[in-house]
């Protein structure tokens, strides 16, 4: 996708919209790859909405100091799309995905919100939210 995005707008554009790409940014990265991949991130979803696709933005974060830039390019009261693979496996990732969901509604101000890697509690206050399962993720416990 990031090499040749070119050659998928046939089959990107068949869809109702696109999930821009979850570049996720890991709390193990440098400083200079979280940037990195969120720019490619909104650079791929910039792409696509320029060929016509509609592009619900993917937002990732990770500590604190990341949200002076995750958020950005992606217009207030979108409709936005988080992950939650990962965030379930320790408190800390929890805890991570928390604030930073916090600062996102903050933020972003998302008229909607796709949540994608399952069901986490949280209260994300009176914007509505839709869950989907990942399917990968599910296959993989399924073979464990």
């Amino acid at each position: 996708l990031w090499n040749s995005p070119e050659k998928y707008i046939e089959v990107l554009s068949e869809y109702e919209c696109f999930l821009s790409h979850d570049y996720s940014l890991y709390t193990d990265m440098t400083e200079a790859m979280r940037i990195w991949n969120t720019y490619r991130s909104r650079l791929i979803g910039a792409y696509y909405q320029a060929q016509g696709i509609r592009v619900i933005p993917t937002i990732s974060w990770a500590e604190k100091p990341t949200f002076k830039y995750c958020f950005k390019g992606v217009e207030s009261g979108s409709v936005v799309a988080v992950s939650t693979i990962g965030v379930k496996e320790s408190n800390e990732a929890f805890t991570i995905w928390k604030n930073g969901m916090k600062e996102m509604i903050k933020q972003i101000e998302p008229s909607h919100i796709l949540v994608y890697g399952g069901e986490v509690k949280f209260d994300y206050k009176d914007i509505p939210v839709t869950y989907y399962d990942n399917e990968v993720t599910k296959r993989w416990s399924e073979h464990d």
